[in-house]
């Protein structure tokens, strides 16, 4: 028996009634809050993370990040490719690591700019899984969720 395609589940099927009955309601939210928004803010938590190092923290290895590096950082701070999360969740199937793996694709991503070795070092330097997880939900989410909520209330209007 296959599973039921998550556009076509019943909402009397769904895990709860946001996704269920509140389905239409919410799906504006769902680029922020799913899965895939908590990744794709992880992935901006570690590259404003490394640019901050390497502007604040000279002295370290690697904090001399060629233009093409510093502008793929920038790129993927502002704002992550639209597959980046899919990307992650196979790194993530390969090492059971959630926060791990947007580490790795952010080196890769990185490494494919042109990024040394010590520079490289420098992505997730000096931090815990805690420290990227608990900043996901710092302010710019809740204000872009605020906005999310104010334009789907002007739309009932």
């Amino acid at each position: 028996m296959t599973a039921p395609s998550r556009d076509a589940l019943p909402p009397v099927e769904a895990l709860s009634p946001i996704d269920g009955r509140y389905r239409a309601a919410t799906a504006p939210l769902r680029g922020l809050l799913s899965e895939a928004g908590l990744i794709r803010e992880r992935i901006r938590i570690e590259a404003h993370w490394l640019l901050h190092l390497a502007a604040t923290v000279p002295q370290l290895a690697g904090s001399e990040l060629p233009a093409s590096v510093r502008d793929r950082a920038k790129q993927l701070a502002d704002d992550p490719d639209e597959g980046a999360a899919e990307a992650v969740k196979v790194i993530e199937a390969r090492i059971n690591h959630d926060v791990k793996a947007v580490e790795y694709y952010v080196r890769q991503q990185l490494s494919e700019a042109g990024a040394s070795e010590a520079s490289l070092e420098l992505v997730h330097f000096g931090c815990t899984s805690e420290d990227i997880k608990q900043p996901q939900l710092r302010p710019d989410v809740e204000g872009r969720a605020r906005h999310v909520v104010r334009s789907a209330s002007d739309a009932h209007r």
